[in-house]
């Protein structure tokens, strides 16, 4: 099973219309209603995420340890779990991964309604995003942890160089775009899961 990402940035009252039937935005895109846009990033969501996000690299972390080691000790787990509440889910994690209790039930692509972001939201996050890089990424890169953590798409230490200049930079570019579009559009974005 493939999990992507989408980004959606529309109108309040378009999305009141595309609501009541939510296939259609991924259906004919030509149907979509003026200014309004589709994109995903495909799996690079989860190399960004982890390269931007100090949370992103300890959940992963976590999750590979309790995979990896069936018999982690349970007070060390509990502990490893109180750190990750501890931490702050940041602003570049909640643009790339849609992390918001702000919620839109409406559609609903299996795995949860629609993150919503307002449009003071999505200015804020479009700064964010415009100040991470190329250079950015490439100081937070490193392949061997990468792959130990098992960060999307993998094989990070044979095809980390090719795979960061030719799948995770332009995917940034690619969002950064798109957020700086609905931010100056002054837009709402969802982002939803699938």
């Amino acid at each position: 099973m493939s999990i992507i990402c989408y980004y959606f940035r529309t109108t309040q009252a378009a999305l009141g219309v595309l609501s009541e039937d939510p296939e259609a935005i991924f259906g004919d895109l030509t149907d979509l209603p003026p200014g309004s846009e589709v994109i995903d990033i495909d799996r690079a969501y989860d190399g960004l995420g982890w390269l931007v996000s100090p949370l992103r690299r300890a959940e992963a972390a976590h999750a590979i340890r309790l995979i990896r080691e069936p018999d982690w000790p349970n007070a060390e787990a509990r502990a490893s779990v109180a750190r990750l509440n501890a931490m702050v889910v940041d602003d570049a994690l909640t643009a790339i991964e849609g992390r918001s209790e702000e919620r839109f039930d409406a559609i609903d692509l299996g795995l949860g309604g629609a993150a919503l972001f307002e449009p003071d939201v999505v200015r804020r996050l479009s700064l964010v995003l415009a100040g991470i890089d190329e250079a950015t990424l490439r100081e937070r890169a490193d392949f061997r942890a990468m792959d130990e953590d098992d960060v999307m798409p993998g094989n990070w230490q044979e095809e980390g160089e090719d795979i960061f200049e030719t799948y995770l930079v332009p995917a940034l570019e690619r969002l950064k775009a798109f957020y700086a579009a609905a931010a100056e559009s002054g837009q709402i974005v969802l982002v939803m899961w699938s």
